[in-house]
């Protein structure tokens, strides 16, 4: 039964983690709610040590797979602005003053 729900959880994470790559290929920050669903689903998985230490080593990897791609969604977030701010200054010194 424990392996069920420890199987559930990883299939729940690499739904995920599918989820999370469209994003990523799109070149488009994270919704709110996938940040959540991804949140919650590596504390789920974190503390479970299952008795396979190969289902175990899986789930540190799904885990550090999640918190990489929260920071990547970040990373892009943070380039999207600045180019925002770049094309704004760069534009804005260009539109005539009346």
């Amino acid at each position: 039964m424990q392996d069920d729900i420890i199987m559930g959880k990883i299939y729940k994470a690499y739904i995920i983690l599918e989820k999370m790559h469209k994003q990523v290929e799109k070149l488009e920050p994270f919704p709110e709610d996938l940040k959540n669903e991804a949140l919650n689903i590596a504390n789920e998985l974190a503390p479970l040590k299952p008795e396979d230490p190969e289902i175990n080593e899986y789930i540190t990897g799904l885990v550090k797979t999640i918190y990489s791609q929260l920071e990547l969604s970040d990373e892009i977030q943070e380039k999207k602005d600045n180019l925002w701010k770049e094309h704004v200054l760069k534009h804005s010194k260009t539109i005539p003053q009346e």
